[in-house]
């Protein structure tokens, strides 16, 4: 937990998303991220959010610092643009499991 005072590097808060709760490939995990904040995924009128897609110059900073990131854990070499590519094509198999999800789970009434 993250006190109300927190001293650097005493605490630090990890944001979890468990809708998918399974070992992913990054471009799944990245790509779906900023494709989720497109849906609102059980609302009865539409299931499109009234917001703006996420921005090449939104997502490259993103994807900079999870290269940085990744590389300080891992010693890898990797670089944002392969990161960002990576998460493009992530984003077209986060829309083709999106739509899975409403065509086979959303719309059925029991």
């Amino acid at each position: 937990m993250v006190k109300n005072d927190p001293k650097e590097g005493e605490s630090k808060v990890t944001l979890t998303d468990f809708e998918f709760v399974m070992q992913n490939y990054r471009a799944f995990d990245i790509g779906g991220h900023f494709m989720q904040k497109m849906f609102k995924w059980f609302d009865e009128e539409s299931r499109r959010a009234s917001c703006k897609k996420y921005t090449e110059e939104e997502k490259k900073p993103f994807c900079d610092e999870y290269a940085r990131q990744w590389n300080k854990l891992t010693g890898d070499l990797d670089i944002g643009d392969q990161v960002f590519l990576e998460s493009e094509y992530g984003y077209l198999l986060a829309i083709t499991f999106g739509i899975h999800n409403m065509l086979c789970f959303m719309g059925c009434t029991s």
